[in-house]
């Protein structure tokens, strides 16, 4: 009789991928700062720093699933952007492990829509891990910022287009970021069946010591 809700608590304890944001700086609805932020710009330009990024982690193993940016351009910006995904070494941007193109069409000074980028293929996030990502212009004439929003945080900036970088505790830009949590190990009905039967079997005989008082 008491088979099926065994066998029913050795399936519950298998976790099931959920989804989870894991940094946001913009809440619901996104709100930010639509007419300050930090410049994305051409590796030329004539702004000292012109590439960004935010440290973030995760508490469990993901995989990314999804950014959102609120990042406006210049109504002559022809240049392209992109997105990177690098480990963290001490709070230091470290290696590069991703890197997306990306179009932004909010017009800087308006507020407040995010550019969604969706990553289905991960990659994946390890439990504890630290993380930045990153947004550069990758052409002569990329000219957008990353507004401001809430919160500080481990704030990285370049001035060669992303070749080095410093870091240092800053406002946050506004950026969602999305994961899902990753399921564990599925057993096999065999594994599952056997679970079952060992835990009939140790309730047995602990009934048996209870009824004939003396040990197995």
């Amino acid at each position: 009789m008491r088979l099926p809700l065994l066998f029913g608590l050795a399936m519950a304890s298998m976790a099931v991928g959920r989804a989870d944001v894991i940094l946001d700086s913009v809440g619901t609805p996104a709100s930010y700062v639509p007419a300050n932020g930090w410049s994305i710009l051409s590796v030329d330009s004539p702004f000292i720093y012109s590439a960004y990024g935010v440290e973030f982690s995760s508490s469990i193993k993901r995989k990314l699933t999804k950014f959102e940016f609120g990042i406006g351009v210049a109504g002559n910006s022809s240049g392209g952007f992109v997105a990177k995904l690098w480990s963290s070494n001490n709070g230091k941007v470290g290696t590069q492990l991703a890197s997306w193109s990306i179009t932004p069409t909010t017009i800087f000074g308006s507020c407040c829509d995010l550019l969604q980028l969706e990553t289905p293929n991960g990659p994946e996030l390890a439990a504890g891990a630290f993380y930045f990502v990153t947004l550069q212009g990758t052409g002569p004439f990329s000219l957008g910022a990353w507004n401001y929003a809430q919160g500080m945080g481990t704030l990285a900036y370049s001035a060669d287009g992303g070749l080095g970088w410093q870091s240092s505790v800053n406002r946050l830009p506004a950026l969602r970021i999305h994961a899902s949590a990753l399921p564990t190990a599925v057993p096999e009905a065999s594994s599952v069946a056997l679970l079952a039967l060992s835990l009939l079997t140790a309730q047995g005989a602990s009934r048996w010591r209870r009824v004939h008082g003396r040990k197995l």
